[in-house]
């Protein structure tokens, strides 16, 4: 029997659209998808199933959450092969030109449509003069010229903080973030994120963050 992965968009982030996920394997359960497997409380899982048609098994899940939860994510279902595939054409393999290691954030970002040849570039992380600030590395969007182009509606960006120092970006209610502190350690909102610690922005406005260590961060703003 097949395996799939699903992963669930925009679910306990920010405080919003909450499952708790011993609730949502007894979801996939009584959609008798088999052997459900969650990881954190990220709303990913793992199962097996006799359905092919992926696009109406997602639907399928769309439509349960709603009626049980009362909100909708957006379900995206890939098979291991699929998983396997893309982990192996990451442009990154095997490019470590620096002496020392190289740790690498591998950040999914949704495309505009399918398709596509991969591309790679690198951008220097904001220092000097454009620390302290949230810059611009890779966009989809046109008005970004100095950033390295994606193709998705979606920015990533970067910042440089010394201890004690703070940054504002303009998300948008109507937009996701997603902020990780490579080194050093932050503060949103009065929550303490430490290095490789992952925060999932929603309904906010702006994003406010606090260096409580000297830090670098990344933030990706998407759909």
């Amino acid at each position: 029997m097949p395996v799939l992965i699903s992963m669930l968009r925009g679910v306990n982030v920010g405080g919003h659209n909450k499952i708790k996920m011993d609730a949502l394997r007894a979801l996939y359960k009584s959609l008798k998808l088999e052997s459900p497997r969650t990881y954190v409380q990220s709303g990913n899982i793992i199962f097996r199933t006799k359905e092919k048609n992926s696009a109406v098994l997602a639907k399928k899940i769309q439509s349960t959450i709603e009626r049980k939860f009362g909100f909708r994510p957006e379900v995206i279902l890939r098979t291991t092969d699929e998983m396997r595939a893309a982990i192996a054409a990451s442009p990154f393999a095997g490019r470590n030109l620096e002496p020392g290691k190289t740790r690498i954030f591998q950040i999914w970002i949704m495309p505009r449509q399918k398709g596509g040849s991969p591309a790679w570039g690198s951008q220097p992380f904001p220092k000097a003069d454009r620390s302290g600030r949230f810059v611009t590395l890779a966009s989809g969007f046109a008005e970004d010229t100095d950033a390295l182009p994606i193709r998705a509606d979606a920015r990533v960006l970067g910042a440089t903080l010394k201890a004690g120092e703070t940054a504002i970006y303009p998300l948008g209610k109507a937009r996701h973030g997603y902020l990780v502190p490579a080194s050093g350690a932050i503060e949103i909102d009065g929550v303490r994120i430490d290095a490789r610690d992952g925060a999932a922005i929603t309904d906010a406005e702006v994003v406010t963050v606090k260096a409580l260590a000297d830090s670098e961060l990344v933030l990706v703003d998407t759909q």
